[in-house]
């Protein structure tokens, strides 16, 4: 299996009058005709790390009547973070209309608040597929159910509790106990669950606190305050829920397999740098070639090192392919849904 060359333009546009944009691409075929020698070109790849001077693809602009260089590098629209600013922009957008307008009855959403703060924990999620949004709404509605009917429960008790001290002592003595069992379930169960249950418990301790802590203040509606804010909470994972489903949703099998191939590239592109280095190495020579050296070598000499390292990196490249096709009709077979 081949695969074609890569070809680049060695172009000069002029973008003002004052500025000429350049693109440095060395290649086999053209890096005779890139004016390397040039000391404004040599200016800024002379200011490059190592890391960027391996790099064929160095874009430069050079001032004309200054003469100074310096690096730029083309900008590329990553989708996937479009998709995911959009999906989030407009679920935060509805969630903080729940403070921004009025209900019917001219009064403000209770606590409409906590709706916007859940809309921003369930919906920003690393992996941005539908399962994973999915499965973090349904851990915090788990530990919101759980941590508000406690907090509910054990500030209803703390009332029949005759003098405010008594009260009090009474309320840190319930967040003691509730938080030491829920730290220790967290860890004592994290290698059996594989860990999933970890934010129940941690979003428990919080609408614990939430729900509890408005007891302690000798004011009216404090079980409707606990009450409002565990429903703020699912309102909020409701709203990331749907976000997920009708705004640019993606399924969890598509970003396993773009997680794969990166991976395999990037494993390609590893393999690539170290048969480089060897093939430098190992090619008899005092002085082994750098980059710029061993691509401007040319593979038109069949025992140039240029050449065996293009054969070989092919074979690298095949194997990969064939790893992935095999991973996508695996994911086919048996779709991930974690």
């Amino acid at each position: 299996m081949t695969f074609p060359e890569r070809k680049y333009l060695n172009t000069v546009s002029p973008t003002t009058t004052r500025d000429y944009e350049r693109d440095l691409l060395i290649d086999d075929e053209h890096a005779a005709t890139n004016d390397i020698e040039s000391p404004h070109l040599q200016m800024a790849y002379g200011s490059c790390n190592k890391t960027e001077k391996n790099n064929p693809l160095l874009h430069v602009v050079v001032d004309k009547k200054s003469g100074r260089a310096r690096k730029k590098r083309p900008a590329n629209w990553n989708m996937a973070a479009i998709r995911f600013a959009s999906r989030l922009s407009i679920v935060l957008t509805t969630g903080s209309l729940f403070m921004l307008l009025r209900m019917p009855n001219g009064n403000f959403f209770p606590s409409g608040l906590w709706v916007f703060i859940t809309c921003i924990f369930v919906s920003w999620y690393p992996s941005l597929d539908v399962a994973s949004v999915m499965e973090k709404a349904k851990y915090r509605i788990i530990g919101t159910v759980i941590g508000g009917t406690l907090g509910v429960a054990l500030g209803e008790l703390s009332i029949k509790i005759p003098t405010e001290n008594l009260q009090a002592i009474f309320l840190g003595c319930t967040i003691t106990f509730v938080v030491f069992i829920f730290g220790y379930i967290s860890i004592s169960w994290k290698a059996s669950d594989g860990g999933s249950y970890t934010y129940v418990h941690m979003i428990g301790i919080l609408t614990f606190g939430i729900a509890m802590l408005p007891f302690c203040h000798d004011t009216e509606r404090r079980l409707s305050r606990a009450v409002t804010r565990v429903v703020d909470v699912i309102l909020g994972c409701i709203l990331s829920c749907f976000g997920a489903l009708l705004i640019w949703p993606r399924s969890t099998s598509c970003v396993v397999k773009e997680r794969l191939a990166e991976q395999m590239t990037l494993s390609g592109e590893t393999v690539e740098a170290l048969l480089l280095k060897a093939a430098g190495t190992f090619s008899g020579m005092s002085n082994p070639l750098n980059i710029t050296q061993l691509v401007r070598q040319g593979n038109k000499n069949k025992d140039s090192v240029h050449r065996k390292y293009i054969l070989a990196t092919d074979k690298v490249r095949y194997e990969e392919s064939i790893n992935i096709t095999f991973l996508q009709s695996l994911l086919k077979s048996r779709p991930f849904r974690k």
